[in-house]
């Protein structure tokens, strides 16, 4: 009778090799993944920009759109009434965990109630600044930027 399968030596070696490839492509695999991460945050910042013009033009509302680069967040804020004066839609996106670096050369975007970008002082006694933001992600050496026109319309 003949005995089917594989040697002790065989499965060693075999594993032995796996280990080996998977050593080697490990650290590629890793700054793939960070990449990943500097493109998604990128994304997620296009659909936030996307959803403060969208609101702007839904409550009829200046809206503010702050991005805070030394700890990565960025976020939107209405005035609705006087009685609750400031509200942030959606959630406060702090990028911080992800190893991501941020740069901007805006710090807050407002859009006037028909979803453009103004340069008026909100309720808040803050400037709003100019539509044509540049902003930037990195991480592992690479940079996504995302770039909007004056009108406020993405120009990657």
């Amino acid at each position: 009778m003949r005995n089917v399968g594989f040697s002790l030596i065989e499965l060693l070696v075999v594993v032995a090799l796996v280990g080996i490839m998977a050593t080697v492509s490990m650290p590629s695999t890793a700054r793939w993944l960070q990449r990943q991460e500097a493109d998604r945050a990128a994304r997620e910042f296009v659909l936030a920009h996307a959803l403060a013009r969208a609101t702007a033009v839904r409550r009829g509302r200046l809206t503010e759109f702050h991005i805070d680069p030394s700890t990565v967040r960025f976020w939107i804020e209405v005035d609705t009434n006087a009685a609750a004066p400031r509200d942030t839609v959606g959630v406060v996106r702090n990028l911080a965990s992800r190893r991501l670096f941020m740069t901007s050369d805006r710090t807050l975007l407002c859009f006037d109630a028909r979803g453009l970008p103004t340069t008026r002082m909100t309720s808040a006694g803050l400037a709003c600044q100019t539509g044509d933001a540049t902003v930037g992600f990195k991480a592992a050496g690479h940079l996504k930027t995302v770039q909007f026109t004056p009108l406020g319309r993405v120009d990657r």
